[in-house]
């Protein structure tokens, strides 16, 4: 504008925009999304709102620094990574002394401190405002223009009043996410009792074994007994070899070690490490693999670990007593490049009410039988593949879930 200051429009001729923005900002009180999610939101609707291309929202660290949590404008790998001093820049000035700050150019005055950020320098006018609940103060929000203006009472007054909202919602979001980890830690506290119960009947289960083999070669002389013993021993031994396999694939880091994987022969090797087990229920273990798979770069024991918990949570989805079916496929999917697994039964289903939570750590539709943990490490492994998981189902008829990895094959880029 050759130098010259523009001055700010009034707002108040489109009141409908105003009141619709300010609606918008406060149906976000007690949304379910996560609070990042909600602070772009926020600075976008803001944004739209003053007419200015640069919005960003500081909160309040321990020690009194300021950490950029969103922003729009902005070099997107800023937020989460500037962190101000106490007192640092308009912003920090801001956050201490708990008064707005409207500036026509901010490259003008003492206190300015640039971001390491081109487009950030390219910043002249500056409306900055704390974000307040009663009188303690959570952050600070800026508005940015790139050359001078000076806003007007009016949209000062609006900023304010957007601030404030934002500080509520930014307050209730706090304290949805501080319900729900009460919440989370009170549902691992009663799977914690769950999962000692599991570990204890697999312990007595093993004790039972250990008395039979010692028994059977000690008193007994009977090797029929040391047979069945060790059948008994070798049962438990594997149902805690799953549970340790099940928790440290949950809990490792996703940087995965890929190499070259056969899909359909890893599959052949579950389907026979459960054969036997589904023959003595009268299930019936059936394939339908697509030749055309080839080979895919898979981390072999992780996935491996997350298939065998599909497949052997399929044979236990039948009753016992009756005949089932297992279905395991694989196909890929025309003018896509991501891999399907299916592994469905003719089972019980899951239930409605349980539906929303199979993939929750700790969380078992099998009682004393189970551990909650296989799922929910089976959902971690398939993510950190960049793949996803999903299931159908119907009660009574049975469930099928789907896995959908990306097809990398060796010597391909990762996927992104």
């Amino acid at each position: 504008m050759d130098g010259q200051t523009r001055r700010g429009k009034a707002l108040v001729r489109d009141p409908d925009r105003l009141i619709a923005a300010l609606l918008e900002i406060s149906n976000l009180v007690g949304s379910v999304m996560r609070l990042d999610d909600i602070l772009y939101r926020i600075a976008r609707i803001t944004a739209d709102l003053l007419e200015v291309p640069v919005c960003s929202i500081y909160l309040l660290q321990d020690g009194g620094k300021l950490q950029l949590r969103s922003n729009v404008g902005l070099e997107p790998d800023l937020t989460g990574k500037v962190v101000l001093e106490p007192g640092q820049g308009i912003a920090g000035w801001v956050a201490r002394h708990g008064e707005i700050v409207s500036l026509a150019d901010a490259t003008q005055d003492p206190r300015n401190y640039p971001l390491p950020s081109n487009l950030e320098k390219q910043c002249r006018a500056c409306l900055c405002a704390p974000l307040r609940i009663q009188e303690e103060i959570t952050g600070v929000m800026s508005a940015r223009k790139m050359e001078p203006y000076e806003f007007t009472p009016e949209q000062r007054k609006v900023f304010e009043t957007v601030c404030k909202q934002v500080a509520i919602v930014i307050e209730k979001a706090r304290m949805y996410e501080e319900k729900i980890k009460a919440e989370q830690l009170a549902a691992v506290a009663v799977s914690l009792s769950g999962l000692a119960h599991y570990i204890k009947n697999v312990l007595f289960t093993s004790q039972i074994g250990e008395y039979l083999v010692d028994r059977g070669l000690n008193e007994w002389n009977d090797l029929d007994r040391v047979r069945e013993g060790w059948k008994t021993l070798h049962q438990a031994n594997q149902k805690i070899r799953k549970l340790v396999e099940n928790m440290l694939n949950y809990c490792r880091q996703t940087k995965l070690e890929t190499k070259p994987v056969v899909l359909n022969d890893m599959l052949k090797q579950i389907v026979d490490a459960v054969d036997d087990q589904a023959a003595m229920r009268r299930i019936e273990m059936h394939m339908e693999l697509d030749p055309q798979l080839g080979t895919m770069m898979l981390e072999p024991d992780s996935i491996y670990d997350a298939f065998l918990n599909l497949v052997t949570n399929a044979v236990d989805a039948i009753p016992e007593g009756r005949p089932g079916r297992v279905v395991i496929r694989s196909y890929r999917i025309p003018d896509q490049t991501n891999v399907v697994v299916e592994v469905s039964d003719n089972g019980t289903g899951i239930p409605p009410e349980h539906r929303d939570k199979i993939f929750n750590l700790f969380f078992s539709t099998k009682g004393k039988k189970g551990t909650g943990i296989g799922l929910a490490a089976t959902k971690k492994i398939i993510e950190d593949h960049k793949g996803s998981v999903s299931f159908e189902t119907k009660v009574g008829e049975g469930t099928c879930f789907r896995v959908y990895l990306p097809l990398q094959t060796p010597g391909a880029p990762a996927p992104v």
